[in-house]
Formats: structure tokens, sequence, C-alpha cells
């Protein structure tokens, strides 16, 4: 898997955030704790409103000079993300720099590919699983990636190991971390204050939310995304199905189910218009993050 190369260059936004308060000012606004990051690791984390919920999803890693944080964002945002980011700016000593188009950025799961400067590189879980970011930025040496990781594939690791999508899973100010399971890898609850931190963190100390995001795995052809979901034995649409992938003779999707059906098989089905049973579908388990499919 370690020459399956995706390129995020056109899917995520880049920014580089410098200044003797970058640290601190980061850390006040992302979910994670930008203390923990190095240049030779990413983290991932949320920007949040003040009710907790996602206003952006982040990666966020350090300069090979460690004279500066790197950071990438959904480009759906536009100029959305930057607002957000410069938003809490006073007289902080930061200085937050777009170089979405000075620069480029992949994700190869598993190991290193050979022949990548070790500067280059930051440990990183994007698909649940590790895998290594590659940063180039204009000046570097050049890198020749190599081959690239199926669409189909990709999309099938992302939904095996819970790793919502933005514009699928996760929608501007709609979903809390915890609902999508983001708070087991995208949250530190010992880390300082930040925007939202009071409605996250007694999410987590209550222990449940009203819906979590859950895998199903179904037979046949897969349906198409925004599919209603209900129990064999009721007729009101319960969850729509949010991303969805083919494996092998089945299928793969992702919803999110309110809690008393999020537990591994449960049985969902998917009727047709005169409740013909079309698709009988189960919850599974994600896998853990260390097992590659």
């Amino acid at each position: 898997m370690s020459d399956q190369w995706i390129d995020l260059t056109d899917e995520r936004q880049r920014f580089l955030i410098s200044g003797t308060d970058r640290v601190r000012y980061l850390n006040g606004q992302i979910t994670n704790d930008v203390r923990k990051c190095t240049p030779t690791s990413a983290l991932a984390g949320c920007l949040c409103n003040a009710k907790g919920r996602i206003e952006a999803e982040l990666s966020v890693t350090r300069d090979a000079s460690d004279q500066a944080l790197l950071v990438d964002g959904p480009v759906a945002l536009g100029g959305d993300l930057l607002a957000r980011l410069e938003k809490y700016l006073v007289s902080d000593d930061v200085e937050i720099t777009d170089i979405t188009h000075q620069s480029r950025l992949w994700h190869v799961p598993g190991p290193l590919p050979a022949g990548i400067p070790p500067t280059a590189a930051r440990e990183s879980r994007r698909l649940g699983i590790p895998g290594h970011d590659i940063w180039h930025r204009d000046g570097d040496a050049a890198i020749a990636p190599g081959g690239m990781m199926a669409p189909a594939e990709r999309q099938r690791l992302r939904l095996l190991h819970g790793v919502p999508a933005w514009g699928a899973e996760l929608l501007p100010g709609e979903v809390f971390p915890a609902e999508a399971g983001m708070d087991a890898w995208a949250v530190d609850f010992h880390k300082g204050c930040y925007v939202g931190q009071e409605v996250v963190s007694r999410i987590q100390s209550a222990g449940k939310v009203n819906r979590r995001l859950c895998l199903l795995q179904g037979t046949g052809s897969p349906p198409p995304v925004g599919t209603s979901l209900g129990l064999p034995d009721g007729k009101e649409p319960l969850a729509a199905l949010t991303s969805v992938a083919q494996d092998g003779a089945g299928w793969l999707a992702l919803a999110f189910l309110p809690r008393v059906l999020a537990v591994p098989e449960t049985r969902l089905v998917i009727a047709g218009e005169s409740d013909s049973l079309i698709y009988d579908l189960e919850v599974r388990n994600f896998l853990p993050s260390g097992s590659p499919s």
C-alpha cells in the first residue's frame, strides 16, 4: 500500500501560520492540542462554533524549521476557512498566509515511500490507519509521486475506519465532534480553552449524544447516498446514508443513527415504494486504527 498515493492538492486549502504566538493562538481555536504536533507528525482537529458544532476539520503540523505551523482544511469552505482562522486575532503576533497555490499535498497510507525527503513527510492517519502526509512548497526539492490509489479503494478504507468526510458527514455548524466519532482522535480533553470547549467537554462528561456515525454493511449493489433507513418492523425513516462504497460482493455505508440503534448487529432495512424489501443491512464495528483493510 505504500505506493498508493492520494493527491490532496485540489481538495485542501493550505496555510502557513507564523509569529511567536502561533501555537498559543491556534490552540485557542482548535479542539486538539497543537503543542503535540511536531515537524514529523500531524494531528487532526476541529474548529467549532460557540455551540460546540464543527465549522471546519483541519490537519496541523509544524514546518521543517519549526518556525511556523502548516494547516490544511477543506477547499469547499472557500474564504470562510481563512476568515474563521483569523476571526479572533486581535493583538497576537500571528500571521496567517494562504499558500494553497504555492504548495502541494499528498497522503500515502502505510510506510513512507523510498526517496521522499524526511523534511517533507509527516506521520498522519487521514484514512484512520498509519500513513504519511507529504508536503511540497515552491522552492523545495522536486517530489515524484508514485501510483495513485483508486478513488473507490480510498472511499472503502475511509468508511471501514469511520473517517467522516467534509460535505458528506460533516457540514458547517451541524455536527458535534462526538457524533462523528472525532472525539476519539481529534479532541484533547485535557488542554486549555478553545471556542466551543464547554459544550464539547459537557458532552464527553455526559458520555452520550443523540446520534452516532455508524458503519453499515449490506449485500448486492450499493444504494445511492441519501437513501433512507428504517427498522424491519417500522415505516418511519430513521436515518439516511451519507457515504457508500463497494466492498467485494457487497457494500459499506456510513449513516448517523439514533443512539439506541448505534450498536453492532442492529438490523436495518431499505424498503421499496410498495414496502418490498430492497436491502437488508446491519451495523458493524469500525476496523481498529492499526488494521489496513
